[in-house]
């Protein structure tokens, strides 16, 4: 008679797996409300997670304590006006619970971390191939093949800005809101495509869907996507055992730069516009405002964060007060489009952190990183995700600083694991 268990597990696998393909992607897909939006993924996590919970029955000790810490601190805030209870119950809270979520999800697949990455992997391919897409569909006019806003993923309609594609074809995003977006979720895969095609390997993924997976990256025109591919190539030249690919890589980078910067407008100006900051004579409020759209907004917020850690230095106002210090010391006016815009997750990682937890929650980030990095010689395919959740770490400290999208907590975790799990002598190969 044949073993029915393991059927029944294949099949609580894969739709485990399906549910976390909507984690990892559908992360701007919602449902608008005149009240809130409700996005798709939250249903997925409020379903499992009490039957997790009750599976597993306990609270990882590292988890509790740091979110402790931080709840002492953000209740403190809150008591001196530096911040709102209903924005720290909303921050603290949900991010606490997507972290145990992640943490449960990596236990119920028994820390296969190889088999989780690998769903991700897969999807970002997929998911790669629909922005291709994309570019065909916008050529043809085909509406409903690049905007999916009518099938409900509200948030997810078609990008404006078209000019800046690269020779004028559509900037890619697939089913995120915009082509930054995209160029942050599928990071961690883009590191893993330049390796396979680097060192000819077919680790995740093959050499054509490695291939697919950068050109919808460099497609994208998104400079997050970008500066993702050059932490990548960085990485891999100083692990490089190959000489020939450690030359091949490092003559790669510059002429991506040159052809990105003189062949792409909208990259051009982003670099022209941070450069344009610190050589224009004016006031500073004055620079911010005479440049491009998405610097003017990062580097508002990169002002803000700053000058809320000047006064809450060691441990910052408390997780979700960056909104209350956003209407405080904004340089962009309150009659300007622009203003309000990321004011919630201060357009990246560094800068909310900054704000929210100071030099102590940036300390402990970097310490993280120090501590928990793997070697190559260890095992390949941890290393492979232990690089690259690194990289989306870094494309979030860069440009995105909402806690916990595209599944970040977990790539956090995986950072994590696939340290212990290398130290085990099964995996030291």
């Amino acid at each position: 008679m044949k073993d029915l268990s393991f059927y029944t597990n294949k099949k609580r696998y894969f739709f485990i797996s399906a549910l976390l393909i909507v984690c990892f992607f559908f992360t701007f897909a919602k449902i608008s409300t005149p009240f809130f939006d409700v996005y798709y993924y939250y249903f997925i996590v409020i379903a499992l997670f009490p039957i997790l919970f009750i599976k597993y029955k306990l609270l990882p000790k590292g988890i509790l304590v740091f979110f402790s810490f931080f709840l002492i601190i953000g209740l403190y805030h809150v008591s001196k006006g530096n911040n709102t209870l209903d924005q720290l119950t909303k921050v603290w809270g949900s991010t606490f619970v997507m972290y145990l979520f992640y943490f449960f999800i990596i236990k119920y697949f028994k820390y296969d971390l190889s088999r989780i990455f690998g769903v991700y992997v897969q999807g970002a391919f997929w998911v790669s191939c629909l922005g291709i897409l994309q570019i065909i569909a916008h050529i043809y006019g085909v509406r409903w093949a690049y905007d999916y806003s009518w099938i409900g993923l509200d948030g997810v309609r078609s990008y404006y800005g078209i000019k800046d594609g690269i020779a004028g074809l559509y900037p890619i995003h697939s089913i995120y809101g915009e082509p930054a977006h995209f160029g942050c979720g599928i990071a961690p895969a883009a590191f893993v495509a330049l390796y396979n095609l680097f060192s000819n390997n077919r680790i995740f993924i093959n050499r054509l869907q490695s291939l697919i997976i950068l050109v919808a990256m460099i497609f994208t025109t998104a400079t997050s996507a970008y500066f993702a591919l050059f932490c990548s190539i960085i990485i891999i030249i100083f692990n490089s055992s190959s000489f020939i690919t450690f030359l091949i890589t490092l003559c790669t980078t510059p002429i991506l730069f040159y052809y990105l910067y003189n062949f792409n407008s909208k990259f051009q100006n982003r670099i022209d516009g941070v450069l344009d900051l610190f050589q224009d004579e004016s006031s500073l409020s004055v620079a911010i405002m005479a440049t491009s759209g998405s610097v003017r907004i990062l580097f508002n917020n990169t002002y803000i964060a700053f000058k809320n850690a000047s006064e809450h230095f060691l441990f910052g106002s408390g997780l979700g007060s960056h909104a209350t210090a956003y209407f405080k010391y904004s340089l962009i006016p309150y009659w300007h489009e622009d203003y309000g815009l990321n004011y919630n997750d201060a357009n990246s990682l560094f800068n909310r952190l900054l704000s929210e937890t100071g030099v102590i929650g940036l300390l402990i980030l970097f310490i993280f990183l120090f501590k928990y990095s793997i070697s190559k010689k260890q095992n390949i395919e941890l290393w492979l995700i232990n690089k690259g959740s690194l990289i989306i770490v870094l494309t979030y400290l860069v440009r995105q600083g909402h806690y916990f999208t595209y599944a970040f907590p977990l790539f956090v975790l995986f950072y994590y694991y696939s340290n212990k799990i290398s130290k085990l002598p099964q995996h030291n190969y």
